[in-house]
Parts: C-alpha cells; structure tokens; sequence
C-alpha cells in the first residue's frame, strides 16, 4: 500500500505542476527513489565499517517549527553550475570495473582536526554542487567536507552501499586531521532521503543527520537504539514533498527512536541552490550546537 501511495502521490504531482511536468517527473524519479527497490526491513539493518562515535543522549520526540528567516528569494531561473576551488578527488575502485567518487574540501588550517560534514547531493547533480553550497561554513568553522558521488543519477540502496561512507573517510584521513568523534550528514532530495535511511537502518560513523527536501517514507524505518537526531528542512511550497507526509514522517521516526526535528521555511520553494548556504550555515551551527560541552 505504501508503495501504491507514493505512485499516487508522484501521478497527482505531475498533474498538478502541467506545464512544469518534464521538471517535476526529473525530479520525482529521484526524490522517489527506492519504489519498490528497498529490501525488507526486518534484519536489514548493518554497520557501516566505522564505530559509532558518542552521541548526545536525547529523547526519542518529534517538534516542527518555522525559519522564515530561512527563506531564500524564489527563484527567478533554476539553471545552475557549481563554482568550486581547491578540491581533492578520490577514486574509489571497487571490483574490476565500478569506480566511485569523493571529492574533499578543507575549510580548517593547521594540524588541528576538523569536524567533518558528509555531504550527499540531490538528483542529477554531482557531488560539486553539495560542495559548492557548503564551502562558504567551512572556511567559517575550520570543516573537512567530504562530498560523495552517487553510482548513478539518484542514490540507490541496491548499488551505493553503506560502506562507501567509510571508505570515504578513511581516505580523506590519509591526507587531512579528522575528527571522528564529529562526522555528521547533510543531504539534498534525494541525498536527504538516502542519509535519513542510512541514519535510521545502519550504525555509522554520524553523530547526527540533517537533510533539505527529501524525507524517509514511514513504511521503510525501523526501530533504532542509540539513534542519531536527525533535522529535516522544508519549504512549505515544495510541490514534491508535502508538509503534511513529512510530518508523519517525523513523527515516524521519533517513533522508531530518533530525535527528530522538521524546519519549515515558508514560502520556499524544493530549490536548494539560492539559499543553501545559509541553510549549511544553520545545520552546522545546529550540529555543534548538538556537541557542544556544557557551559561550566
């Protein structure tokens, strides 16, 4: 039924965008990704390869609450290229043929290691644009930004496996000071739905997930110890993504375990690529803030 109903939804959305169509469908072919591809949930769960580092002790709860000082100015054109400077890129060779992605970028100085953000981009883009919107906070906050390719257009359970996350990082270690006691998530759209699902179905080297335009349907989440808090942004006039479904979803994964926190942006659109910069600089302050040392 879960399924049927996301095909309902993605049909309905089509409709509703008419001569925006083409756009929508692009993106519903992403921000929908796992139809009938996600394996069942019992015993689905794993490890990632990485321990787990110490995460705040929160309590398993849903709240929702408005940023509209969030809201970026409605896009007037929704092309985009991203502009980087001083990435490193690695090479992932796994088996005889598949080659895989990671690009870094170091916002800190010195030999002091740097927190971490994993960065997981939306539907068919690169992992330059997730890198693009982030760089700005880094130089900011001295952050190591690990930004991940997926194997295809979207991220896909079946082919990006959970270990490509630590394996990533171990690579970038061999070449940056890591702090791992402070390696947290960021995802667009379909990022934001692969890194909610990694957060809730396998134990990973996370301390807390945050994501923009793309929720974990409640079917696909299992019950969790230990779960890492997870933050989901959302603007209130995203056509692919109802407020009403992500706040189901929230409250789903309170249930399953998780500390789960919706921001709704009102007025804002599911384009990330105007105001995601000042969203990066707000989950990161949001994640340190998650492990910060008590004042006193």
């Amino acid at each position: 039924m879960q399924v049927i109903r996301l095909l309902i939804v993605g049909i309905g959305l089509i409709m509703i965008l008419g001569a925006g169509g083409a756009y929508g469908l692009r993106h519903l072919q992403v921000d929908l990704p796992f139809v009938g591809l996600l394996p069942d949930a019992a015993g689905d769960e794993g490890s990632v390869g990485a321990a787990q580092p110490r995460r705040p002790d929160l309590p398993a709860n849903y709240t929702a609450l408005e940023r509209n000082d969030l809201r970026p100015p409605l896009p007037g054109d929704v092309s985009y290229t991203p502009v980087v400077r001083d990435v490193t890129s690695y090479r992932m060779v796994e088996g005889l043929t598949t080659v895989r992605r990671a690009s870094v970028y170091d916002g800190g100085t010195g030999t002091e290691p740097r927190p971490v953000i994993v960065l997981l981009h939306g539907a068919n883009r690169d992992e330059l644009s997730m890198i693009d919107m982030w760089d700005d906070t880094a130089d900011a906050h001295g952050l190591l930004l690990v930004s991940l390719k997926s194997d295809g257009a979207r991220w896909d359970p079946n082919n990006d496996d959970s270990g490509l996350i630590a394996r990533a990082l171990d690579l970038a270690a061999e070449d940056y000071p890591i702090d791992r006691e402070r390696v947290f998530m960021f995802g667009h759209s379909s990022g934001s739905i692969y890194a909610q699902l990694l957060a809730n179905r396998y134990d990973g080297p996370w301390v807390a997930v945050a994501g923009h335009a793309g929720f974990v349907p409640e079917g696909w989440l299992i019950p969790q110890d230990n779960a890492p808090a997870i933050r989901h942004y959302l603007g209130s006039f995203d056509r692919l993504f109802p407020l009403a479904d992500a706040r189901q979803s929230g409250q789903a994964l309170a249930d399953m375990g998780h500390f789960a926190e919706l921001v709704v942006i009102q007025g804002h659109t599911h384009w990330f690529y105007e105001g995601g910069p000042q969203i990066a600089e707000d989950a990161w302050l949001w994640f340190a803030d998650l492990v910060a040392e008590p004042a006193g």
